[in-house]
Order: structure tokens, then C-alpha cells, then sequence
């Protein structure tokens, strides 16, 4: 490419200089973050193939069922800048070619790229590390205090001013409980997967999963009814947008309930000891809340 050293940014040739050797790159650091802009040149019919391999996509694979991210791409003095858009082409070159086509593909284009950071990162790493609390890619994870309300078993008895021989009546009274709800959010979807939503609300972890340095353990499948401490108990999808070449993508939330004292499927009995709920005296029958490998849930 003439007139300044190139570069390959997915197989795209390209330069930074523009004509007369002058680069229009543009740094800034306001309170949202670092903010870089360059105009990228390129041959004018790779002018798209470089804003997809700037930007990134998301696209369909052809079993219909299941969908390819690319990530957008990087700085490479600072990997934590990525490009987050594109501006207007510009086109350089003559009016016409030889034949008088308008669109002379002997021209270049200039692409100006805006790079600054994201809240999410674009591998798996570990959670309890300076990474999103899910350690997962493309994944926001969020953390708000929840509570529950719970009642005393049957048989509890009232204490301090009331005689202690004085029972509760039943459903008499209700107190909190503080628990934990995760906004788990993954990004860039092209597909919304609504049987693995509906199969998956209302239960709890077969597995155990972890979010920064706390470890939520899981049920075994039903067998250990002391895990199963985190509840799935909404999830939706956000309004479409479009990925770089116009496929339409979406965010899916996910909402769990965390408890640090006990199993979801376990209740305290009169003596203060959580002890596992079932439809079956023998405990062969069902738990209240059944269980589901989130891990296999779209990311």
C-alpha cells in the first residue's frame, strides 16, 4: 500500500499514514475510560472485511441451533481497548476508472475506528482474579442484596415475654431471610434458546458454580440436598440490535438467588437443624425445586 509501512488486521492489508505522511489518531481519557480513534486505510473492496474483523460478529451456524462470536479486535499496546465502532468511509482515489465506473475498486477507503473498553471479557478465566465475577466470556455479572421470607416450623414455641410452653399458631408469623441475587448477563447472542430457559427456571445447581471468590455447590442431580444453593428464578432477552454486518443480536439475562446457609430444597425444623424437604417419607420422592446443569445453558 502506498505511502506508509502496513499492517494485516485480519488478513486485511492496511496503513495508519494517510496521504502527505499525516496520521489523525486521536487520544482521550475521560471518566468512562480511555478513548482512542484511528483512521485505518485500506483497499476499498476489503473496506468491509476490515470493519468485520475490527468489529467482531456473531453469527449463525448453519445447524441453525447454534451460533460463532468473533471478538472485536484489540489494540496491541493496550489489549484492554477494543473496537467498539467504526465511522464513516472515506474514499480515495479517482472519480472514475478507466471504463468510467463510479466505484473505482483501485481506490482506498479510510476507516476511522473507535477503540476504548468494555465491561466483559472475551476468554474464561478465573473468577476470583481481576476479571467479571462469572470468569466466563462475554458475560457481565451483577450483585445485589435479596432477601426471603420464611416462617417457623410447626411446634416452634414463643420466647421473652410470652411463656414458653405457648406455641406459634401456625403461619402466625414471617421473618427475612438475606440472601444474594446474580445478574448474569451474556452478551451478544444471536439465538434466544427458550427450551433451555424454560427447562432451567425454577431450579436449582446440579453443579457447583462460583462467582469471584464464592462457591455455590451443587445438588449432584438431586442426590445431595445440602448443594442446590443457587435458584434460577427469571430470565429474559433484551430488544435486538445488530452486530457490524447487520446480523441481528441480543443480551440474555439470567437471575439467580444465592443462599450461604442451606440448599434451596432444605427448610429448618423445630430444633434449628436444616434438614432436606420431599414428597416421599422415604425420601425417593421429588424436592421442591429440581435440578439443572446451568453450565450447559447458552453462553
Amino acid at each position: 500500500m502506498p505511502g506508509s509501512p502496513t499492517f494485516y488486521i485480519g488478513g486485511v492489508e492496511c496503513a495508519h499514514r494517510m496521504p502527505g505522511g499525516r496520521i489523525a489518531a486521536t487520544e482521550a481519557s475521560p471518566a468512562e475510560g480511555p478513548q482512542v480513534s484511528i483512521p485505518i486505510k485500506c483497499a476499498w473492496d476489503d473496506r468491509w472485511s476490515l470493519v468485520k474483523a475490527l468489529r467482531g460478529t456473531c453469527t449463525l451456524n448453519p445447524d441453525g441451533l447454534t451460533f460463532t462470536r468473533s471478538a472485536p479486535y484489540a489494540l496491541t499496546d493496550n489489549p484492554r481497548l477494543v473496537c467498539v465502532s467504526t465511522g464513516a468511509f472515506e474514499y480515495i482515489g479517482s472519480a472514475v476508472d478507466s471504463a468510467g465506473n463510479l466505484a473505482n475498486p483501485n481506490g482506498y477507503a479510510v476507516v476511522p475506528a473507535n477503540f476504548s473498553p468494555v465491561p466483559w471479557q472475551f476468554d474464561d478465566g478465573d473468577p476470583s482474579g481481576q476479571r467479571d465475577a462469572s470468569g466466563e466470556a462475554w458475560t457481565v455479572t451483577k450483585i445485589k442484596p435479596s432477601a426471603e421470607v420464611y416462617q417457623p416450623p410447626g411446634g416452634s414455641y414463643w420466647l421473652g415475654t410470652f411463656p414458653s410452653t405457648t406455641p406459634l399458631d401456625e403461619a402466625s408469623i414471617g421473618f427475612l431471610r438475606a440472601n444474594v441475587e446474580i445478574q448474569v448477563t451474556r452478551k451478544f447472542h444471536a439465538l434466544m434458546n427458550l427450551g433451555a430457559i424454560c427447562d432451567s427456571l425454577g431450579c436449582v445447581n446440579s453443579t457447583t458454580m462460583q462467582f469471584g471468590d464464592k462457591t455455590f455447590d451443587g445438588d449432584g442431580g438431586g442426590s445431595d440436598p445440602t448443594g442446590g444453593t443457587l435458584l434460577l428464578i427469571a430470565a429474559e432477552a433484551s430488544e435486538p440490535y445488530f452486530d457490524c454486518l447487520g446480523n441481528p443480536v441480543m443480551d440474555i439475562n439470567y437471575t439467580f438467588l444465592g443462599r450461604t446457609v442451606a440448599g434451596w430444597n432444605q427448610v429448618q425444623d423445630r430444633t434449628g437443624a436444616w434438614v432436606a424437604v420431599n414428597s416421599k417419607a422415604d425420601g425417593t420422592g421429588d424436592p421442591p425445586f429440581p435440578s439443572f446443569d446451568f453450565t450447559t445453558l447458552p453462553r
